[in-house]
């Protein structure tokens, strides 16, 4: 019979494993943007977002990013996009956030007199982003995995229980 500690250890292990291949899949594809070409491009539209999907608080208040959409030109074909890092391609783990004078810095960082350095794939320019660096809250990853491949092993061998509270039946 599986015991509980058994059981949650292979969670514990499953789930580190998941947090290690995507920690792979954002280094693959970092690598990949570190080829990227570059080029300057004009700035459409920008503006400071607010709260997002998960409208989370950090620090006291709402997660803010900077959003650009911008246009550019490679030979006669112009592209527009939104993309501003490989993080806000992400979906769930956009870590391309912060407060609100963070998110106004990096947007004043990206945007110049209305021109933006885009960094484009030169095998497909409709993949471009603003932002050529990773963004360090990824390194969280690895760590998160490697405290659950410990707990995950320790429960397995027994030397962390957990203690389950049972009710008297009075």
């Amino acid at each position: 019979m599986l015991s509980l500690e058994r059981v949650i250890s292979t969670l514990f292990i499953l789930v580190g494993t998941g947090l290690m291949v995507a920690f792979c899949h954002l280094m693959v594809q970092y690598s990949y943007l570190k080829g990227f070409d570059s080029v300057e491009g004009d700035v459409v539209h920008s503006e400071i977002v607010t709260g997002g999907r998960f409208s989370a608080t950090k620090g006291g208040g709402t997660f803010s990013k900077p959003s650009v959409t911008y246009r550019f030109a490679i030979g006669a074909k112009t592209y527009t996009s939104n993309s501003v890092n490989l993080a806000s391609s992400l979906g769930s783990f956009d870590f391309y956030n912060g407060s609100e004078t963070w998110a106004q810095d990096r947007l004043s960082d990206l945007v110049v007199d209305g021109k933006v350095q885009v960094y484009y794939a030169q095998d497909d320019p409709g993949t471009s982003y603003l932002d050529n660096e990773l963004a360090g809250e990824f390194f969280f990853l690895p760590a998160a995995a490697l405290v659950l491949y410990l707990l995950g092993y320790f429960l397995f061998k027994g030397k962390l229980k957990i203690a389950v509270a049972q009710q008297d039946d009075d």
